[in-house]
Parts: C-alpha cells; structure tokens; sequence
C-alpha cells in the first residue's frame, strides 16, 4: 500500500543522504534531518572530507529544518554552510536519570551495587569510559592514558563492544595493571555509580549521550575538545577538557581529580545542576513539534 507523509525526519550520515533523497523524489513537503556529528572530521584526507561537505550542502538545500544535538554541532553546520542560518535549530540528547538533586555515584549503596555487577573491589579507584570500541572513540587512547598514568590501584573499565574488539582486546591483555572491557550491556545507568572519574577521549562527537549520563549519575568527567562536548563539559567548572589524541594530558587531568577529590564532587555537582532540564523528554518533545509543524 503506498502512502504519503507530511514530513521525513532523517538521523546519521548515510541514512540521511538516503532517506532525503528518497523524501525528495516522493515530493514529501517537510523535510528534517538530525545532525547528531558529522561523517566528516580533522583526521580525514582534504578530498574525502571536502566530498563529504560537499554532498552535505546539497542536501542541505533541501532540508526545511536542520536539528544539531550540541550548539557545537549547530555552530559547525553554519561554519561549513550546510543549512541557511534561518533553518538550524540546536537540541540536546534525552538521558534517563533521577529528578532533582539526587547523584548515584555519591549513594554508597548505588556504588556497591553497581561495583558487584562488574566484579569490582569495592576499595578501587575506578576509571570508566562508555562507547563503541571505535575508530571515532579512540580506546586505545584510553588505554595507553591508563599506562602513563601509573597507579597501581586505578582499575580501568570499558563499556561497549565493537568492530576493534579484537585489537583492543590484545593490547589490554599486553598491558600491565587490571582493565576491565565489559563488552556490550544494557544496564549502563546502573552499573555507572561504579565509576570515580568518567574519561573519554574520543577523536570526534556530537554530543556524547555518555557524557551526559555520567554527569546526570555524579561522577566527574574528563573528555576530549571536540564538537559539542563543550556544551557540557565546561573547563574547571563541570569537568576537564584534553585535546584529542592526547593521551599524556588525558592521564594528567585524571590524576589531578584522582588526588583532589573533593574538586571532583564539586565539578560533579555542578555539572548535574547545570543540566536542568534541558536534556528530558519535553525539551526534544517540544522541538520535535516545532520542527514539524513549522513553529
């Protein structure tokens, strides 16, 4: 049965080149496209990024209304000319968390629970990270920010699987101290509270949903400068900023909240606070209803 829709709404690099392609040839007369990052960034060759920017701007004729998650994000797409000025909107990601000023990684009872679900020792200190063992995630910068660090009672964990399962696997199992690579779950907000510090070092972003759910949890956060992680983590207030692929300043800024900690509960605080409530389900409730009727 064929059928016509009043708006196309397309999410990540291929499927919205498809998806507004296709929204196009069927004459569909609204047409919103999410920018959760880009398919282009700094570590590409000049030709394959600038064909990537290239088909994004033509698209981006034909995109009634561009939804960035990160003013990072949104300010790249105006840098670059993707989308008219006019027709970019800047939303944030939805995380799941307690309401109010509630913080489970200072409940010690979220902590211990969370610590036994990974077969952690409940004395640890426990530096985590969430993601894709991608590429893009940089895991081997986690690793090799574990070594320079040097503490003998650091644990490191890392949450989620992917197509560098194999290397990383090797390289932590070469590597001296205890690294934990947990592979994929599906209970990330509760065994988070396991975490001291939150670290990652990724390459490039959006907005990492990760981040986000760290801060909601209470747990300090240390990242990379890249995209709209800044939104968030705001040097020396909500967290501590490295550049990408930096691993020695990576280790440096871990240390540091390591051995202050009650900076890190005041970064931890803050950040939480900071949120309000821009990161729930009304706020992208409401800008979904904007975008597709118009407002």
């Amino acid at each position: 049965m064929r059928r016509s829709f009043d708006v196309a709404h397309t999410h990540t690099a291929k499927a919205g080149v498809l998806g507004r392609m296709a929204a196009s040839r069927a004459g569909v007369p609204r047409v919103v496209h999410t920018y959760h990052g880009f398919p282009f960034h700094e570590f590409q060759s000049p030709g394959r990024r600038g064909a990537y920017v290239a088909v994004e701007r033509r698209l981006g004729r034909g995109t009634d209304v561009a939804l960035c998650v990160g003013a990072g994000v949104a300010v790249e797409v105006v840098r670059r000319g993707l989308v008219a000025p006019e027709r970019i909107r800047t939303i944030g990601v939805v995380v799941d968390g307690p309401e109010g000023p509630e913080l489970p990684a200072r409940s010690p009872q979220a902590r211990d629970r969370a610590r036994r679900a990974l077969g952690l020792p409940a004395g640890a200190t426990v530096v985590g990270a969430v993601g894709r063992l991608a590429y893009q995630k940089a895991p081997e910068d986690f690793l090799a920010m574990l070594q320079l660090l040097g503490r003998a009672d650091v644990i490191g964990v890392w949450v989620g699987g992917g197509e560098l399962d194999g290397p990383i696997g090797r390289l932590a199992r070469a590597q001296p101290g205890r690294i934990v690579l947990t592979g994929e779950r599906r209970d990330v907000p509760e065994i988070l509270p396991a975490f001291d510090i939150f670290a990652l070092p990724s390459r490039y972003e959006g907005l990492p949903t990760a981040i986000v759910e760290a801060m909601v949890c209470g747990i300090p956060v240390v990242a990379t400068a890249v995209n709209a992680v800044s939104d968030v983590v705001v040097p020396g207030e909500t967290g501590l900023l490295v550049p990408p692929q930096r691993p020695d300043l990576m280790a440096e800024a871990v240390r540091y909240l390591i051995d202050r900690p009650a900076v890190a509960a005041r970064m931890a605080v803050t950040a939480r606070a900071r949120l309000g409530t821009r990161f729930g389900v009304p706020a992208l409730r409401d800008s979904l209803t904007a975008a597709y009727l118009g407002c």
